[in-house]
């Protein structure tokens, strides 16, 4: 019996496979090569050199995850690969700010200007910034150049204005808080402000009138409330003090915030005032244990103590005093170095001033602007040598003595 044969596949079908495989060859070599190219793309990625760009982003990460050191680490890299890069400056400077450390805010924003002289209102928050960090002569100077370079910036009018304020300036002030306003007339808190320099320069009832507009609608009634109450019991309406209604809006400001001083300190001298010295007693008393002290409030608990022979009125004339002998001449000093910046004598005293509260870089920027005036004055030149050696920064402070 003959062997069963093995079925031979047609010629044609063994063709096929052959072209079939032929035929999908370069896709599989399109395949292999597709996924090395994107197996070293990754590893490209992965492994890619750092730039100030992704360090920047690296910090924003880090940042939003509440790691703020490795978020400030990420943005100091950053400008030492490129010191130009100003979003790491600007983040680094909010931190700082939301930080409480206000002065080395202003110092990065500082950079920025430096590699970015057009870069847009960065004077003017810089300006604030120092000012809230009591460092005056640097927030001044830097307010003017913000006035100057951007005079239609609301911000940079209302710093210069609220800085002239500290100086005693109270006409300079009113007219640089006129301008803030008038290119940002629905800024509440600056139009409040405005309102209170305002006042203070003599135009009561414009002032009044200013506030009253802005008692039902803005965000700040507090302030609102607090400025009607004091324009009221202290200027009144066309001349006439109306201590009624202020008593009402001390009240609204105070069931707002019962420990707002300001409104504290005014309801204890209306009481003061009217003759209700228990009302005075509470209320003052209230406003000096959550500070801050003003000459306003100690004036007005000297005042209440002699009424009621308190065993206090030596202890508060005596830090009303101290006070005093603290604010005012450094206000007279500040108020003469806006007016005649070049009274070099003012400018010494204004120095040893600062120095004598610890602001220690205020002094020597006077002190050295100075010395580069006129190297040749002995006052001068002794105190800017002096400072220049840390350890008679403490002698200087006090050079009568204790």
């Amino acid at each position: 019996m003959a062997k069963p044969q093995s079925p031979e596949l047609p010629v044609q079908g063994k063709r096929s496979l052959v072209e079939a495989v032929k035929s999908h060859l370069p896709k599989v070599v399109i395949a292999f090569l597709a996924m090395a190219a994107a197996g070293g793309g990754l590893f490209w990625y992965v492994h890619r050199p750092m730039t100030a760009d992704r360090y920047y982003w690296s910090g924003r990460k880090n940042l939003e995850k509440g790691e703020t050191a490795l978020a400030m680490r990420n943005w100091r890299l950053a400008v030492n690969l490129d010191k130009t890069y100003s979003p790491a400056y600007l983040a680094m400077a909010q931190v700082e700010q939301e930080s409480g450390n206000l002065g080395k805010s202003a110092d990065l924003l500082g950079t920025v200007l430096y590699y970015h002289p057009k870069y847009p209102h960065i004077q003017c928050r810089r300006a604030q910034l120092y000012g809230m960090a009591n460092r005056f002569e640097m927030a001044y100077t830097v307010a003017q150049d913000a006035v100057s370079i951007e005079p239609t910036c609301p911000a940079a009018h209302n710093a210069l204005g609220m800085l002239l304020e500290m100086a005693d300036d109270i006409g300079g002030a009113a007219r640089e808080l006129g301008q803030a306003h008038a290119f940002s007339p629905a800024d509440d808190a600056l139009t409040l402000d405005y309102a209170r320099v305002l006042a203070k320069s003599g135009k009561h009832d414009e002032a009044l009138a200013i506030v009253e507009a802005e008692l039902p609608k803005t965000k700040f009634r507090i302030q609102a409330n607090y400025l009607e109450g004091w324009l009221l019991s202290e200027y009144g309406r066309g001349g006439r003090i109306d201590y009624g209604t202020a008593l009402h809006h001390l009240g609204l400001a105070l069931v707002d915030n019962p420990d707002h001083t300001a409104s504290l300190t005014q309801l204890g001298i209306v009481y003061l005032h009217l003759g209700n010295l228990h009302g005075a007693q509470d209320t003052l008393e209230h406003a000096f244990k959550k500070g801050p002290d003003t000459i306003e409030l100690l004036d007005a608990l000297v005042t209440l103590y002699s009424k009621i022979n308190s065993p206090l009125l030596d202890q508060a004339r005596e830090t009303n005093q101290k006070i005093r002998k603290m604010i005012l001449p450094l206000k007279a000093y500040r108020h003469t170095y806006v007016l005649h910046p070049d009274d070099l004598t003012n400018v010494v005293a204004l120095a040893h001033a600062e120095l004598d509260l610890g602001n220690v870089l205020d002094a020597f920027q006077l002190i050295s602007t100075a010395h580069a005036k006129a190297p040749q004055r002995k006052d001068v030149s002794d105190l800017y040598n002096q400072m220049k050696h840390p350890d008679t920064t403490a002698a200087i402070r006090n050079p009568a003595g204790p």
